[in-house]
């Protein structure tokens, strides 16, 4: 005979009668199911619970990766900036070692190649970057250009100093009788060289050196040791030095009150050769300054390293 039904007898202790319960199979089995169903749905709200915290966790994880990369592309940003404004110094030392051992002032042309950009080669950083957010990936690319800049104007640095060495080795009367210190003391520069009003007429013209406005009597020094050439009074630039430097080089100083040297005097670096004045052609005292090389004009300021 099939069950259909389960009782459940409740027999309490002590006193008060028996209490029974009916149920029958078919509801036994719905609640069966009913608790399956509760169970499974459980375990999984549960697996999906931990699935969202595990990718959660792993989304915080990378938002810290990024911020930690962020903040060491700015530290390599900083650096790299820092050695930019040293390689600036060291240009300008590159210079003045040019100039002290009498290889001229650098030509925009020497800096040529390493300005050029680079030609072919890898990838910068093959695969390394397909996972790293845009924005930092262009940042990182920027840095390697910068780097890549850097380590060739360094290269560049290193033989230019090479060749320094080996000239300041191989020839200290170059050294000597080369043009590298402001030819004045104190004063300022009133005019540069190159095309300028012309002071009395307004109208164009070439301005073939520096002018230095200083009070009458300002002393005038050699700027490099050399054979005085001239130290008369010349036309428009009134008294007149000219320095014979050898290896082409002259400088002469115009306008001046007074000569200390004649003409067939050595004189050396730094030496006192006149004063300023406001003699010849001028507005008002100052020190008219040249440099020429070859028999060609040059900007005299290429030839100063001491500012």
């Amino acid at each position: 005979m099939t069950r259909s039904h389960w009782t459940f007898l409740f027999v309490p202790e002590g006193e008060g009668g028996v209490r029974t319960l009916n149920i029958s199979k078919r509801l036994t089995q719905v609640l069966a199911v009913l608790c399956g169903l509760l169970v499974i749905g459980t375990l999984a709200v549960t697996v999906s619970f931990l699935r969202q915290q595990h990718a959660l966790s792993n989304l915080e994880a990378r938002d810290q990766e990024i911020l930690t990369l962020r903040s060491t592309i700015s530290e390599l940003e900083d650096a790299v900036s820092n050695h930019e404004m040293i390689m600036a110094r060291n240009r300008e030392l590159h210079k003045q070692a040019n100039l002290l051992a009498g290889l001229g002032p650098l030509q925009q042309t020497d800096m040529a190649d390493m300005d050029a950009p680079g030609q072919g080669g890898q990838e910068p950083f093959p695969g390394e970057l397909s996972n790293v957010d845009p924005t930092s990936r262009e940042r990182i690319l920027g840095l390697r250009v910068q780097l890549d800049r850097l380590l060739r104007e360094a290269n560049w640095q290193r033989h230019g100093f090479e060749k320094v060495l080996q000239t300041l080795s191989a020839d200290q009367e170059l050294r000597d009788n080369t043009p590298s210190v402001r030819p004045i003391s104190g004063g300022y520069l009133s005019s540069r060289y190159g095309r300028r009003p012309d002071p009395f007429t307004g109208q164009p013209t070439l301005h073939r050196g520096l002018d230095f406005a200083a009070p009458v009597g300002t002393p005038v020094v050699a700027p490099a040791a050399g054979r005085v050439k001239r130290a008369s009074r010349r036309g428009s630039l009134g008294l007149l030095i000219e320095v014979d430097h050898g290896n082409g080089l002259v400088t002469r100083y115009g306008h001046l009150d007074s000569f200390a040297v004649a003409r067939g005097d050595w004189v050396t670096r730094g030496q006192v050769i006149g004063r300023v004045g406001n003699t010849g052609r001028s507005t008002g005292p100052h020190l008219h300054y040249e440099v020429v090389s070859n028999g060609r004009s040059q900007n005299p300021w290429l030839y100063i390293i001491s500012d």
